[in-house]
């Protein structure tokens, strides 16, 4: 089934973590544009799980940036304040639901390997499985839940357009971390039961996710019956710095924040975007994005960077 045959549904998953840097707004301009053109559903799900970096400063930002940016969408909080409602805080038990029938089946093991412990025992700094087979307690102090992945073979992904491709699991995803050391449900795990909660079936992610994606996808297939295998994917280029460098929060790369108080830098992220997508001409706004976009064939797929 191609995107265009069925209604699509996408999100922007940013999270409080560090100031929105030029990165993030591609992929929430790519993604909203998409949407639109397919006349889609769009959610703003904020991944606030990570509570010992999330500010309330940074989530302030997620909602300045969506209004310079001219973003709107369908679903999720609509103000700092409604994030509250929305907030993966309150879905703790739900995720826990989901702990528990993965160790009932047996796919989850209990590791209590520090970060030192693992580089020693990995030359590339994969954890390789040590406390695969220790069997230890899973109410043991600082120890942390990992899924086991040995079966995690030729995961499908469909692209954008439906083509279907195979993927084995990149050796970094291997035995991923469900539940964290502080208790709490990981990133990986939020994601995918969020995802699947809110029916998502679209989805576009940087190129350094695409392990992830494949993770996910070999996860949802032990959770059992569920429609992510039926998402579409698409992992974009990866913008970097001078230096050659991702752009990231965590680096301190160039924020929106600072950008923002530039004249001019708003139309100039919009020409850039566009070059990036290949528009044949620029667009100053999200508005002429849109028109500039359907005028070019409307519900397509083509306005993708490769």
């Amino acid at each position: 089934m191609t995107v265009a045959e069925k209604s699509i549904k996408s999100r922007l998953a940013p999270t409080p973590s560090g100031f929105l840097h030029k990165g993030n707004a591609f992929n929430f301009l790519l993604t909203w544009l998409h949407v639109r053109l397919n006349n889609g559903t769009l959610r703003l799900r904020i991944d606030d799980m990570d509570v010992h970096r999330a500010k309330a400063t940074y989530m302030e930002d997620i909602f300045i940036t969506l209004d310079w940016l001219g973003i709107d969408w369908d679903e999720g909080p609509f103000s700092v304040a409604d994030q509250e409602r929305f907030s993966q805080i309150g879905r703790l038990g739900r995720y826990q639901e989901i702990l528990s029938d993965l160790h009932r089946k047996g796919h989850l093991f209990a590791c209590n390997c520090s970060r030192s412990r693992i580089q020693a025992a990995s030359r590339n700094g994969s954890y390789p499985g040590t406390c695969l087979f220790k069997e230890l307690s899973f109410e043991l102090p600082e120890i942390c839940i990992r899924c086991k992945t040995d079966g995690f073979n030729k995961i499908v992904l469909r692209d954008i357009s439906g083509n279907q491709s195979q993927f084995d699991l990149p050796i970094d995803m291997k035995y991923s971390i469900l539940k964290r050391k502080d208790g709490l449900p990981a990133y990986q795990l939020c994601s995918l039961v969020d995802d699947i909660d809110y029916q998502i079936n679209y989805i576009i992610r940087g190129r350094d996710l695409l392990g992830s994606s494949i993770f996910q996808a070999g996860l949802a297939d032990l959770l059992g019956p569920n429609e992510f295998s039926l998402t579409h994917f698409h992992h974009h280029p990866i913008l970097k710095d001078k230096q050659g460098r991702k752009l990231s929060k965590s680096a301190g790369s160039m924020s929106l924040k600072h950008i923002r108080t530039q004249k001019g830098s708003r139309e100039q992220l919009f020409a850039d975007f566009s070059r990036w997508i290949g528009l044949p001409d620029a667009a100053f706004s999200a508005g002429e994005l849109l028109s500039v976009s359907k005028s070019m064939g409307g519900r397509t797929t083509h306005l993708i960077p490769t």
